[in-house]
C-alpha cells in the first residue's frame, strides 16, 4: 500500500518537478562558474538551488499543474486539470498531537504525510550551514522564515495553510541542522 501511495503521488510529483530543479541548477552554475568559491562549496550551492527549486515547485504549484504541463508538452494536446487558485484554506488545529497521544486515529496516508513533511525539510537544515555560513540560530531563523513563507503562500496557490505542516517542517529543519552540525566548522561572525 505504501508503494502505491508513493508511486501514485509523491514520487511521480517529484519526478515532474525534477527537470525544473535541474534547469535552475544549470542556470546557477552558468551564472556562478567564474566565482572564486571552492569547488565543493559551489557544488553545495548547486545542490541547494536544485533542492529549493524542486521543493517550491512541489509545494507552491497548484495541484495538477506539472502533470498538465508535461502532458501537454509530451502529447501536443492542451489538457489542463489544475486546482483553482485562492483556496483560502487555513487549518490551525494541531492534529499531530491528537495522533501522537492516540486520541486521533489515522491511516497510513496520514502517517506518510507527517513523515514526508518532516523528511522534505531535513535537506534544508543540512544545506543552510555550509551554504550560508551563519551561526546555528541564524540558520534556524532563516529556515523557519522560509517554512512560514512557504506555508503562508499555499492558500494563494490553491492549497492550504496547515499547522501540522509547519510543525513537521520545523522538525525536519531542526533534524537537518543537528545532523550537519558536527561537520560544519564554527563561524566567527
Amino acid at each position: 500500500m505504501l508503494r502505491d501511495l508513493m508511486l501514485n503521488s509523491t514520487a511521480r510529483h517529484a519526478l515532474q518537478v525534477l527537470p525544473i530543479a535541474l534547469l535552475a541548477g544549470i542556470l546557477v552554475w552558468v551564472l556562478r562558474r567564474k566565482k572564486a568559491a571552492s569547488p565543493g562549496r559551489e557544488f553545495l550551492i548547486l545542490l541547494f538551488t536544485c533542492y529549493t527549486t524542486g521543493l517550491l515547485c512541489m509545494v507552491l504549484a497548484p495541484r495538477g499543474l506539472w502533470q498538465s504541463i508535461w502532458y501537454s508538452l509530451l502529447t501536443g494536446q492542451v489538457h489542463w486539470q489544475v486546482d483553482p487558485l485562492f483556496s483560502g484554506e487555513i487549518c490551525l488545529e494541531v492534529k499531530l498531537l491528537h495522533y501522537l497521544t492516540g486520541r486521533y486515529t489515522a491511516g497510513s496516508w496520514t502517517a506518510f504525510m507527517y513523515f514526508g513533511n518532516i523528511a522534505m525539510l531535513i535537506p534544508m537544515g543540512i544545506f543552510l550551514p555550509p551554504v550560508f555560513r551563519q551561526k546555528t540560530w541564524q540558520n534556524l531563523l532563516m529556515g523557519l522564515g522560509f517554512i512560514l513563507a512557504m506555508e503562508a503562500l499555499q492558500p494563494i496557490t490553491g492549497r492550504s495553510f496547515d499547522a501540522d505542516d509547519l510543525i513537521c517542517n520545523a522538525l525536519g529543519l531542526i533534524l537537518g541542522l543537528i545532523i550537519v552540525r558536527p561537520f560544519v566548522p564554527k563561524t566567527k561572525k
